[in-house]
């Protein structure tokens, strides 16, 4: 019961994870049309690499626009949230794999 619960919510917050990553994308591409000119104006096939580690870099502290910085945020949370939940119910199915 358990396991289910932990897998079930995870897929719930992957499901939000990437609303709120696409919301993000085009807030930046709307908003800041600077910094997406210089991050390349990524095509959708490269976009997720091309945010990759953008809360902590130097482009990210140029933005000023609230809303982006909001999305950025929420986007980050989101995604601690998911890895802590996926990595407890991997934890767990695998202990509950070796139990007797």
């Amino acid at each position: 019961m358990i396991l289910e619960l932990l897998f079930f919510i995870s897929v719930a917050l992957l499901i939000r994870l990437v609303y709120l990553e696409g919301r993000m994308h085009s807030s930046v591409k709307k908003y800041e049309p600077e910094i997406w000119a210089k991050i390349g104006s990524p095509s959708w096939l490269v976009l997720r690499w091309a945010f990759y580690g953008f809360r902590d870099s130097a482009i990210f502290k140029q933005v000023t626009d609230q809303r982006v910085i909001d999305f950025v945020e929420k986007s980050h949370t989101n995604k601690r949230y998911f890895y802590v939940c996926f990595g407890a119910w991997l934890v767990l199915a695998i202990i509950w794999n070796y139990l007797p």
